[in-house]
């Protein structure tokens, strides 16, 4: 992956932003195409001794809270030496495979709400269709 958005701005018209393990409050947002790289735990690559992977539930609401605000979410899985996955990290994409059977299209070529975010939850539109995501409040960001 080569990006062009690490460069001091305004002398450098780059034409996305790839925050690191953060995603962006609505105030950063400029309309620029963006994707948001996160790992599974705390490290990019395979550490064994790195257990604190992130639930399946934080990284869907991840996923919601990105693409309702246009972005895509780029989600790092390390690999071991041997080329093989954590039987873990296969573990949590198997239930976020399993919500997105039933959901992804309300997060696939999905395009930002216009109306900002929602004290209730979150919302991504395609075409005519609004898609609404009622949430717990752990998704909700400080004003």
């Amino acid at each position: 992956m080569i990006t062009n958005d690490c460069l001091k701005r305004p002398n450098f018209p780059g034409d996305h932003k790839t925050p690191e393990q953060r995603i962006p409050n609505l105030a950063d947002l400029d309309g620029t195409d963006r994707e948001t790289c996160m790992t599974m735990n705390g490290t990019w690559g395979y550490k064994s001794y790195d257990l604190n992977y992130k639930s399946p539930q934080t990284l869907i609401r991840n996923l919601i809270d990105i693409a309702s605000k246009g972005g895509n979410f780029l989600l790092n899985v390390g690999p071991t030496a041997e080329g093989e996955f954590p039987q873990h990290s296969i573990d949590i994409l198997a239930e976020m495979g399993k919500w997105m059977k039933v959901n992804g299209e309300a997060i696939y070529g999905t395009k930002a709400s216009r109306w900002g975010l929602f004290p209730w939850g979150r919302c991504t539109r395609k075409d005519c269709l609004l898609f609404h995501f009622l949430l717990p409040l752990p998704i909700l960001q400080p004003k």
